[in-house]
C-alpha cells in the first residue's frame, strides 16, 4: 500500500495538492488541501503484477468541479499515451513508466459534507484502479 500511496502522492502534489507523506500526519490542518486514503489493495495476477485498489480522496478546499478535472487529469496520466482515447487525455503528460492504469478509474461514493458552523465544504470520492507496476 505504502508504494502505491506514494505515487498518487507524487502525481497529486504535481497537480498542486498538499498531501502528507505515508504514514505522517506532518501537515498542519490549514496547510493540507487533500486527504488520501488506500482502503483496499489486491493483487489480481502475481506473475503480471496486476492489482486492483480502491481509495478515497477528500478534498478540503475549492470547488468540487474543479478538483474533479483536476483528480481524472492526475490519474489520466497513468494510462499510457497509445490506450488514450481521446485528443484531450493525449495531451496529459504519460506516468505510465511509475504505475500503467490497464483502464479508466471508476470514481464512486461522490460525498459533500458541510460544516454549518465553518461554513467549509469537504468533497470525497472513492476511486477503483486496476493497475501493474
Amino acid at each position: 500500500m505504502k508504494k502505491l500511496y506514494t505515487t498518487l502522492t507524487d502525481i497529486l502534489k504535481g497537480s498542486g495538492y498538499n498531501v502528507a507523506d505515508w504514514g505522517e500526519d506532518s501537515l498542519e490542518p490549514d496547510e493540507r488541501t487533500l486527504r488520501l486514503e488506500v482502503v483496499e489493495q489486491e493483487q489480481l495476477a502475481a506473475s503480471f503484477d496486476m492489482y486492483s485498489a480502491t481509495f478515497t480522496v477528500t478534498f478540503l478546499h475549492g470547488d468540487w468541479a474543479e478538483n474533479a478535472v483536476k483528480l481524472s487529469d492526475a490519474l489520466m496520466t497513468f494510462i499510457p499515451m497509445e490506450d488514450r482515447q481521446d485528443n484531450d487525455s493525449k495531451n496529459l503528460p504519460d506516468n505510465s513508466a511509475k504505475l500503467t492504469l490497464l483502464e479508466v478509474p471508476q470514481f464512486s461514493d461522490i460525498l459533500c459534507e458541510y460544516d454549518s458552523e465553518t461554513a467549509e465544504e469537504e468533497h470525497s470520492v472513492s476511486v477503483t484502479i486496476y493497475y501493474q507496476y
